[in-house]
């Protein structure tokens, strides 16, 4: 008898095998035919069941237009290069950003022998290619498509690669009013879609490509990335991402500081960009011991430009040194009123990332300053 593996490899060969003599082409384990409006894909697997008898494999046809995953990409990922018509082709079948087709069929047929996969596999691709049939034949164009895309169950029509199935084929038929306002309806409910990237979520993109271009302008301005967040980590070293201050839904910094462990995550800095002199950062053995600091413009007393200082609640100026906060190459300490929590630190992140400043009322412990020509001076 086979082994697991071997079936395995056995059954992807003849599913491959048999795909092809039928003209599909086969990618990432999947049958797929394209036409001049169409994309349908053909999958299979082993189907297991507790106690069951006869083993037996699931099939399921999905379509879906072609221009779908041209609105996507181009809303979604503008500036990927993402290849000559094959490779497009290929991506839409088992790309990570492509749209899901619509399920049009599904079943499972028994197999005796495991063995033998022949006859299973060739009754899935004539159960898969009566179901494509039948559906091309009762939609022809993308405005039938749509139409069928919007009979799902009430139940289903809200999950969100549904939601954006339907989305697409608004636009595509012209109808780009009411996909935004679909669009725009998800992200009052809080649901931004099945897929996002450093522009934003695919709901959130399409919303803005389906207003008009004055607004859309209006967008991109805000959304124009003003800092760089770095996280620092003991074990697999820095990340850095851009944030855009003009983004509601950038400047959750919480999250990042509840990791904080002294060993993995342990620091955070806020930079805008362009003002490479200005940051706010912290740094942590934990979530409950927190130092934060921040560099600015100032301290010509001390005969520098620019200042970075410990931060601390207010009144705390003059307190003892005596907490430690373990790091992973150095040990700072910092009074108890300059130990935060994660929310306590998040809140500070969020005020410099919407002002470009902390609070008038917190200490500020001078610690170390740059002249103009960049010399480090001691203040502590």
């Amino acid at each position: 008898m086979p082994t697991a593996k071997e079936l395995r490899k056995l059954w992807d060969q003849r599913i491959k095998d048999e795909c092809k003599a039928r003209g599909l082409r086969f990618v990432g384990g999947s049958g797929f035919q394209a036409d001049a409006v169409y994309l349908s894909v053909f999958s299979a697997s082993r189907w297991a069941t507790k106690g069951e008898a006869v083993p037996r494999w699931r099939w399921t046809a999905t379509i879906k237009p072609l221009v779908l995953d041209e609105i996507l990409w181009a809303a979604f990922m503008p500036d990927e290069d993402l290849g000559g018509p094959l490779k497009r082709l290929n991506l839409r079948v088992n790309g990570w950003f492509a749209v899901d087709g619509l399920d049009v069929g599904s079943g499972f047929v028994e197999v005796p022998d495991p063995a033998q996969p022949g006859t299973a596999v060739a009754a899935m691709l004539d159960e898969f290619e009566r179901a494509r049939s039948e559906f091309v034949a009762a939609h022809p164009d993308v405005a039938t498509y749509l139409k069928a895309a919007q009979s799902l169950p009430a139940e289903q029509a809200g999950w969100p690669r549904n939601r954006l199935r339907e989305i697409l084929s608004l636009i595509a038929v012209g109808d780009r009013d009411a996909a935004g306002a679909l669009a725009d309806a998800e992200l009052a409910e809080g649901e931004h879609g099945p897929m996002s990237g450093p522009r934003g979520s695919v709901f959130e993109l399409l919303s803005v490509s389906c207003k008009p271009a004055d607004v859309q302008a209006e967008y991109w301005e805000k959304v124009k990335p003003t800092h760089r967040l770095t996280l620092v980590s003991g074990t697999s070293g820095q990340f850095t991402v851009t944030l855009a201050a003009g983004r509601e839904r950038d400047g959750s910094f919480d999250r990042r500081l509840r990791k904080f462990n002294g060993r993995d995550d342990f620091a955070l800095i806020l930079t805008p960009i362009g003002d490479e002199d200005t940051y706010l950062q912290a740094a942590g053995s934990g979530p409950d011991r927190i130092t934060v600091e921040i560099r600015k413009p100032g301290g010509q007393q001390w005969g520098v430009e620019s200042v970075r200082y410990v931060v601390g609640r207010p009144g705390s100026a003059g307190s003892a040194l005596d907490q430690p906060i373990e790091l992973p190459t150095s040990t700072q300490m910092v009074s108890a009123t300059e130990v935060f929590d994660a929310d306590e630190a998040a809140a500070l992140f969020t005020d410099f990332y919407r002002r470009g400043s902390i609070p008038e009322t917190c200490a500020l412990r001078p610690a170390e300053g740059w002249t103009a020509d960049g010399t480090n001076v001691d203040l502590r």
